[in-house]
Parts: C-alpha cells; structure tokens; sequence
C-alpha cells in the first residue's frame, strides 16, 4: 500500500484530489502557504535539550555535547536544522504523514537524516511484524527497498486505516478549491475575459465594420498593451449619439467575494491558526493579537513539537543511542510578566521564598531570602504529615531495558558489599540473579540487545550484497560467460573477500566497543571501556579478524556455488538475458529474506559475547556464569548448563567460551568470587 494507493481513501469526497494534489496545494493557495509555512517556520525555530536518566527514580541530567545533539542540529551535509525541519513540518501538513531516512555508515551508525517526499513512500505491511519494509520511489524511477528500522514515520491519526494518516487539508480541500476559483475568476475579471466592465451603446443602427472601428479606436485611447504606458483615467470624448455605461458588480457577486473571507477563515480553522497570525485585519488589535500568538503556540505549535519529539525519541534516540537518553524543548509560549507579578505577590513568603521568586525573574539572590516570613499572629493549628513526591518517575515509564540497566547495577553493588562484609570468605550463592524471574528478566534484556544490533548487521549486510549483486549483474551483461569456469571468474572471490571482511571487522569493532561500554555502565564501573583501537589487545583484535574473514569467506563461497549452479542451468536451457538476470536477483532476494537474518544473528551473538567477557576483565571479574533461556525454545544440553561457573578465561562444560551456536540465546554473566 502506498501513498498514492491509500489516495482512494483520503479522496471519499473528490475524486480529482491526489497526495500529490496536497503537497501541489502549498504553493497554489495562499492560505494554506500562509498556515503551513508559519507553523513550520515555528516548529523548526526550537532549540533542543538532551537529557540522560542518571537513576532508578528518573532523576536527570542535561547532556551538553553528544552524537545525538550533532544529529539533531545537522541533518546532512546539505541541510541546516532549519531547513530539515520545516520539510518535515510542510510534509506532514499536507499530507498527513512525513517520513525521515536514517543513513548508516558502515559500522550500523546513524549519521545522516533525510526527509522523503510522502507521495513517493509506499508501505508493505506484515501480519507478524506490522511493517515487513517500506518502498522508496526515485526520481529516476527505481525503487529501493528500506527496513522499518532506517524510517522515522510522523503522522496524524486516521480513522480509516493505520499505515497512512489524515491530512488536515482533507476537511478542507473544498475551501481550497472555491479559493483556487475565486483567483481565477478575479483574474479573469482584470483580464476582461469574464465579461464587460463597460459598454458603449446608442440608438444608431451600426454596421460590423463601424462596430470594429468605433471599437478598436476606444480601445486604442484607454487600453495599453504590455510596451506602452498605463492609459486609465484618461479622458474619453463620444459622439454621434454614443453614451459610455459602466457596468457594476451585482449583489450576488459582492456576496460571492465576501464568502471568499469564510473560506479563508475555514482553511485556518482546519490547520488551527488564529487569523491574527496569518491575517492582519482592521480588527486586529494588539489585546487580541497577543491572545491569538498565546493560543497559536500553546494549542498548535507545542502539540506539533511534542508529536515530532516523542517520535524521534522512540525511533531515533532510544534505538541508536540508548533508553537513558532523550529530547526535550523550552515552552515557546513567552511568560505574561502581569500575570508572573501577581503571582510572586500572592506567593512569596506563603508558598515560595523572595529568592526564589527572583530567580524565576532572573535576578540575584539576596541575604535571607531564603527563609520564609510570617505573621507573629498566625499560629499553627496543627499539621498533617505530607510527602512531597518528585514527577520524575515519569521518566521511565516504557523502558524497561533501562530498568533492568539499574536493577544489574544493584545487584552488582550488593554483591560487592557482601565481598566487602566477608573479606575472604567463601560466598556460597555467586550469581547475580538467584530469583528466577530476575534471570528471565536479564537474558530479555541481553537478547533485545542483541536482537537491534543483529538488525543493524543485517540491513549492512544487504545492502553491501546488493552492491555485489549490481556489480556482479554489470560483469555478466557484459561479458556473457558460457562455463561455469568463467562465472567463477568474473565474481572474483578474493576482492569480495577483502572487500566483505572489512566491512565485517569495522563493524564488529563497532559493536564491540558500544556492548562494551553499555556492559561497564551494567556493572556499575565507573570507568571508561578500554577498547580505543590504537589500545585494543592483540588477541582480541586476531579474534575479530579471524571471525571477519570466516564469516566473509563462507557467505561469498554459498553465493558464489548458488550463481553458477543457477545461471549453468539457464544457460543450459537456452535463456537470454533478462532470465539469466531474473535468475541473479533471485538468489541475492533469497540471501536477504533466509540468510542474511540467520548469519546476523549468530554473528553478532559471538561478538557481544565476546565485548562481555573483556568488559568482566577491565571490571575485575574473575568467573563467568551461563545463563539459559529458560523458555521451551532452550536447547536441553544448554537447560542443563543454566547456573554453571567456570573461570573468565575457561571453557564451560561443552568446550564452547560463551554461547555462539546459531539461533542460540543463552547468555552470560559475571560472577565476583573465584572458582577452580
């Protein structure tokens, strides 16, 4: 389904009304440029603030410098905040909904955002997971296909479906179109085209020709054309009998023209701007201006803020960069200093001391300001207890991976008080998470991890083998091989290699130091993870390489021995080729939809594991213990496993260092005391 599709749905009351007819509208009526482009300019105009949640209690601190402010403030190369913003803002108007691309570098990291025209977004749903992929329409034609994660989608709410959303011009795309008449007619009016503004008449009986000359010398007097100067108000001289009559509006068309004022005064009803904002009016006074500004933000633009911030909290912030994190904004709505006064008097010395009142008004402190003041006369009466209870709980609501980040960081603090209370002796219960329920909640929060950045892998890994299949697909149009000898050499296995590895390796570094770090703010270390590649241990580094250049080598070979099995057989039955192409992409499309999900997965897995046990190493853990999944998809050799303890640097039982069998998603776990 896509924009142009779910047109049928927006257009139940015109049919000759597109998605490409609402984004058509911003530059063809007046008012709907007038209301959209001042919101927009509104919107974009706010400053953010990050915030990162420091406690289980959803206490804050700002965050002055990070990736994600970076992002925020730059777009792209080629777009200013401003600008992106404003696209955004313009897109959703219109349409109902707006869309914004997240680019990745090679290592899965977001660092570019691109707006994407709505009417060129189609969406293909999914009965398991809502969305299967989005579809991107070029301007060359070509369609590009983008996983759910890489789209940021804004919209208002339709009633009538869940992928698309309802644009306010639906409700008022009839007002657009009596605006778009009246233009029109207006200059047809000015332009003598619609009828006479005058006629001569007399009582003579005149023939075509003097018809023509009388005519064209009346205009030739009082008409310019487009290289001559202004000719009105000049005098005209008749005679002969002829008389000049004016012709006048009638009363229909004076009614007709004041209906355009309740038209324009619909299309701002339907974007929810006051007229003093767009509308400067003989009844426009600054009384009413200043309510009409304080309306405008408050009911307009602060919800529209909201909107856009909470959806790139929840698809940017917190997938990219961490549940501890996210935007927030100043009230754009200016503070009334009458009605502030007047609530500093009422308040100070009652509810709120003089220094606070004159640090609202940004002004100093002063000496004993304080302490708050009573009359000697006033005596208690007596007091019931009451307990002030901070908001900031509000902050965690929906993040339980967060949760979890504070729960391990407890446990992890008891633990060590404990090793503190018993200095050396044995501690007989070593695992973190004795409560079942608690082991269940950790190897979630393990495996959700796991899980976004084995999705971040594998829409890398597609896209770098579609790059392969492009250039694959040009070789073989070129050369048309015949053997499967020549199709073997044309894929030239050792450039793909080298090429597959390199991404393979940045990006497994990448996910390596990210867990790492995220593994030590766990443990509640208040260290950096040591993981810079100038210092990376040597060990660690052969690690990745050898697991980059495995993983490499064994995706290329099954693509490789699928190509020539699949294009010998049509070149075998005699097919041209357009077949022998269809034939190329149809193992790449098997490779993104089967493979590419199953190797992400295992991939990834071993490289988190790996991040884990080196960031138990900087932390001082010396054991390790396995943690099941203890659900019925548990391997039963692994079930058994579940509470084992081996030292840091040991195999456990089945010879393995850490759970890295595919589709496995058993986890581990430090463990603080020593074991043989």
């Amino acid at each position: 389904m896509s924009g142009s599709d779910f047109g049928v749905i927006k257009r139940l009351f015109g049919q000759e009304w597109t998605d490409t007819s609402y984004l058509e509208a911003y530059g063809k009526s007046l008012y709907v440029y007038a209301c959209v482009s001042k919101i927009a300019e509104k919107v974009a105009s706010t400053d953010f603030k990050l915030y990162k949640i420091i406690n289980k209690e959803g206490d804050t601190e700002e965050v002055k410098s990070h990736e994600a402010l970076d992002l925020m403030y730059k777009w792209n190369p080629f777009y200013t905040k401003e600008e992106a913003m404003e696209t955004d803002v313009i897109n959703r108007k219109l349409t109902g909904d707006s869309f914004i691309l997240k680019i990745r570098n090679n290592a899965g990291q977001v660092v570019e955002l691109w707006n994407i025209r709505p009417d060129l977004v189609t969406i293909h749903p999914s009965r398991e997971n809502y969305i299967a992929h989005y579809e991107i329409t070029g301007g060359d034609g070509v369609k590009e296909r983008v996983e759910p994660n890489d789209i940021i989608h804004i919209k208002y709410p339709s009633p009538l479906q869940d992928f698309f959303g309802m644009s306010p011009l639906s409700s008022a795309k009839n007002r657009v179109d009596i605006e778009g008449y009246a233009t029109e007619f207006q200059k047809n009016f000015f332009l003598n085209n619609a009828r006479p503004d005058s006629v001569l008449y007399t009582d003579l009986n005149l023939d075509e020709k003097q018809r023509k000359q009388l005519l064209a010398g009346w205009e030739k007097r009082h008409r310019a054309n487009e290289d001559e100067e202004l000719k009105n108000s000049k005098t005209g001289l008749l005679s002969g009998g002829i008389k000049y009559q004016q012709v006048s509006l009638s009363q229909r068309e004076m009614d007709y023209i004041e209906s355009l004022r309740a038209t324009r005064d619909d299309i701002l009803v339907a974007f929810k701007v006051p007229k003093p904002i767009v509308a400067v009016t003989d009844d426009v006074n600054r009384a009413n201006a200043e309510t009409a500004q304080e309306i405008f933000l408050s009911e307009t633009i602060i919800p529209e803020i909201s909107r856009f911030l909470n959806k790139i909290n929840e698809q940017l912030i917190i997938p990219e960069f961490g549940e501890e994190y996210f935007l927030s904004f100043e009230d754009p709505v200016p503070i009334n200093r009458e009605t502030r006064l007047a609530e500093f008097t009422a308040g100070v010395d009652k509810w709120i001391t003089v220094n606070e009142a004159r640090a609202d008004m940004g002004l100093d402190p002063i000496k004993g300001g304080d302490t708050l003041y009573r009359p000697m006369t006033l005596q208690a009466m007596g007091e019931s207890p009451y307990i002030y209870e901070e908001d900031n709980f509000k902050n965690m609501h929906g993040k339980r991976k967060l949760k979890v980040r504070f729960m391990f960081g407890d446990a992890i603090k008891e633990l060590k008080e404990g090793l503190k209370e018993t200095v050396t002796k044995t501690i007989s219960k070593s695992s973190l998470f004795q409560d079942i329920e608690k082991r269940k909640i950790y190897w979630e929060y393990v495996n959700k991890s796991i899980d976004k950045k084995a999705q971040r892998m594998k829409n890398g890994m597609i896209r770098i083998k579609n790059e392969q299949k492009d250039e694959f697909i040009k070789r073989f149009v070129k050369e048309q091989p015949k053997t499967r000898k020549e199709i073997r050499k044309l894929f030239n296995m050792k450039e793909e290699n080298k090429r597959l590895t390199q991404w393979m390796l940045y990006h497994s570094l990448s996910i390596f130091k990210e867990e790492g770090e995220d593994t030590m703010a766990l443990l509640a270390i208040d260290k950096p993870f040591d993981i810079e590649e100038k210092s990376i241990r040597p060990e660690i580094l052969m690690l990745l390489t050898k697991r980059a250049r495995f993983f490499a080598n064994s995706v290329n070979n099954t693509t490789l021995l699928a190509l020539s099995s699949t294009l010998a057989e049509g070149i075998s039955a005699g097919e041209g080729i357009p077949k022998l192409e269809k034939r190329i992409n149809n193992e790449y499309l098997a490779f993104n939809d089967y493979r590419a999900e199953l190797i992400a997965r295992t991939e990834t897995n071993a490289v988190v594991n790996e991040s884990h046990l080196e960031a138990y190493r900087q932390a001082g853990m010396p054991s390790k213990e396995w943690v099941a999944t203890l659900d019925d998809r548990v391997r039963d050799e692994h079930l058994l496993m579940d509470g084992e303890v081996v030292p840091l640097d040991k195999a456990f039982s089945n010879e393995l260092m850490h759970p890295n069998e595919p589709n496995c998603r058993c986890v581990i776990s430090p463990v603080a005391r020593v074991v043989d």
